[in-house]
């Protein structure tokens, strides 16, 4: 008889699933919701009151859930290429996908940028950053597809 190979999942509780929130919150263009969201990531109860905010602004409920949904499969798929259990090239490229969902989620809600750049581009690409700040716009630095720091014009 052969047993099936069974592997320990260890739980990252909560944490990742708010920072989730935080990124999405810091990511909305509409600065009341933007507010709104994260007033409600304060404290004991921040699940509950992300979920009843959103329903103040309709228009943030489905790109939230297309994040959310892509951000939990991402990690998932990570923790499987970590565990050995999927290929590491299949499953970087399902990583991928799910980034790229991830992304589009935020740009549909997000506050305009001018350029965005992975950081591990910004010195090949540090001309087209430092375009865009002396054209007053934005620039994003992204961290695995996901925004990590924003360059402001002074």
């Amino acid at each position: 008889m052969v047993r099936p190979r069974l592997v320990s999942i260890d739980s990252e509780g909560a944490r990742e699933a708010y920072r989730d929130m935080v990124d999405f919150a810091s990511s909305i263009g509409d600065e009341r919701a933007a507010r709104q969201l994260h007033r409600a990531l304060d404290g004991r109860g921040a699940f509950r009151r992300f979920r009843e905010g959103l329903a103040d602004f309709p228009n943030l409920t489905e790109p939230w859930q297309t994040y959310a949904q892509a951000c939990a499969e991402r990690r998932a798929i990570e923790w499987l290429i970590r565990s050995g259990v999927v290929d590491h090239d299949d499953g970087e490229t399902e990583v991928a996908v799910r980034s790229e969902t991830e992304s589009v989620a935020l740009a549909e809600i997000g506050k305009p940028t001018g350029v965005e750049i992975d950081e591990s581009a910004v010195v090949e690409r540090w001309s087209e950053v430092r375009r865009g700040i002396e054209s007053d716009q934005e620039v994003t630095v992204l961290r695995d597809g996901r925004p990590w720091a924003i360059i402001t014009p002074p």
